[in-house]
C-alpha cells in the first residue's frame, strides 16, 4: 500500500469517527435535554470537522469527488 492510499484510507476513518461523533452527540440531546444548546454547538462543531475532512479528501484525491457526486445524483 502506497503512502496516497495510507493517507486516503487515513482520513476516511477520520471522517467515519466524526460522523460518529455527530451521531453520538445528538444521542445525548435526546437523553440530555436541558443541555441542548452546547450539545447542539458542539455536534455542529462535529459537522463542520467532517466537512474539513472531506475537502482535504478530496485534495488529495480528486477522483473521490466524482465518486461523491455520482453517489448524491442517484435517487435509489
Amino acid at each position: 500500500m502506497d503512502e496516497k492510499h495510507c493517507k486516503i484510507l487515513a482520513l476516511r476513518d477520520a471522517i467515519r469517527e466524526e460522523l460518529d461523533a455527530t451521531n453520538t452527540y445528538d444521542h445525548l440531546i435526546d437523553m440530555m435535554p436541558e443541555f441542548r444548546a452546547v450539545l447542539t454547538e458542539i455536534k455542529q462543531d462535529e459537522i463542520n470537522h467532517t466537512g474539513r475532512l472531506m475537502n482535504l479528501l478530496f485534495t488529495l484525491a480528486p477522483d473521490e469527488v466524482e465518486k461523491f457526486n455520482k453517489g448524491m445524483e442517484q435517487k435509489e
